[in-house]
């Protein structure tokens, strides 16, 4: 968790908007642009909160899908 600086974005509904996002065909990377963060940002997250990294994997299943 980040415990120095600012306070993390990060909000659990984004697992499910991201795996809706990626079940459109778009990239976890431009899931960053919908919620208004940098790249680097959402890889922090995938990182710091379980749930996000499972919904990420989730979401490339979908994606190939589409």
């Amino acid at each position: 968790m980040n415990s120095v600086g600012h306070p993390s974005k990060y909000k659990e509904e984004y697992c499910e908007m991201l795996v809706q996002h990626m079940s459109n065909g778009f990239s976890f990377k431009s899931f960053a642009g919908i919620v208004r963060v940098g790249i680097s940002t959402i890889y922090q997250w995938s990182y710091d909160h379980d749930e996000f990294r499972d919904a990420a994997e989730e979401g490339r299943s979908m994606c190939v899908l589409f």
